[in-house]
């Protein structure tokens, strides 16, 4: 079996002296890449029965979340040091309710065909989701509570 990571002590991101820079992937060949990334995020029945019943003030929290993620996926060069621009193929966003443990699972999925892969997109479009997400909580739940108030307000 090939090794796939480089050694230990040798790090593609930076040169013989530890200086930062971009790998170079000029002679690498396109192929198809696809990237995976997933996570959950959990939060009080309340926001979820919000999300459920799509009666968030700010509309359906979690087709904006799916359209933040895809813009974060198209930016993440721009977010994340030394990560090259990209042409995406492709990049879905799915969430599943869990009303068991009050969460939202997001899957996110980066397709491309080029010379490097696409896991820095999937990784930041699954983030940027969840993130937004959980904005929920805090644009409509919390500051109806007074201790919330307390705790972002100097008396």
């Amino acid at each position: 079996m090939t090794d796939i990571l480089p050694p230990a002590d040798h790090l593609t991101h930076f040169d013989a002296t530890g200086q930062a820079h971009m790998v170079d992937v000029g002679a690498k060949a396109q192929t198809h890449r696809i990237a995976i990334a997933s996570g959950t995020i959990r939060m009080k029945p309340e926001t979820l029965a919000i999300i459920v019943g799509g009666t968030a003030k700010k509309g359906d929290v979690l087709g904006i979340a799916r359209i933040a993620a895809i813009m974060a996926a198209k930016r993440t060069s721009d977010l994340i040091p030394l990560c090259h621009p990209l042409a995406l193929t492709r990049v879905t966003v799915d969430f599943e309710t869990d009303a068991a443990n009050a969460s939202v699972h997001c899957k996110a999925q980066v397709e491309t065909f080029g010379k490097t892969g696409v896991e820095m997109e999937a990784l930041t479009a699954d983030g940027k989701a969840r993130w937004q997400v959980g904005r929920l909580e805090c644009d409509e739940l919390m500051p109806s509570q007074p201790s919330f108030q307390k705790s972002l307000f100097a008396e």
